[in-house]
This record gives structure tokens, sequence and C-alpha cells, in this order.
């Protein structure tokens, strides 16, 4: 089964029900696959991942790499 290799995320299986004479009936069973990715890690190995780790381990990238700078008053002066 594939899934997802950090957070384990694989598929929903779900089925449609058909109303008739005034009972549900099921009548299709179908999966709902999670969007799996070949990615590449920082260690150099390729994992299947979902978009959302992959979202969530870009931003956590990003953020390592920029510097917090905090925000200087404009008018150093008017505070004094």
């Amino acid at each position: 089964m594939k899934q997802c290799s950090l957070c384990g995320k694989s598929y929903i299986l779900g089925g449609t029900r058909k109303k008739l004479r005034g009972v549900f009936n099921p009548t299709n069973w179908s999966r709902k696959r999670a969007n799996l990715q070949q990615s590449r890690l920082l260690d150099g190995k390729r994992q299947l991942l979902c978009v959302k780790c992959i979202r969530t381990l870009s931003r956590d990238i990003k953020e390592a790499q920029t510097e917090i700078v905090p925000e200087t008053p404009k008018n150093e002066e008017a505070i004094a």
C-alpha cells in the first residue's frame, strides 16, 4: 500500500448510496487516494510524501534560511 513516509496518509475507502423505495442501497465503493509525490529530502534520499508534508517541509526550510530581524522604529527621536 502506498502511503506518505512522514505522516502515514494513504487512502480512504468510501461508497455511494442510492435511495430506492425508501431504503439506501450501497452501490459503488471507491478509494480516495492521497496526493503522493516522489520527493528528495535533505539527506539525498527519495521518498513518497504527501503534498501537505512537502509544503510543510519547504516552509520550515525557508524559515530556517531567513534570519528574523527585529523591526527598528522609523523615528527613534520620537521615542526618546
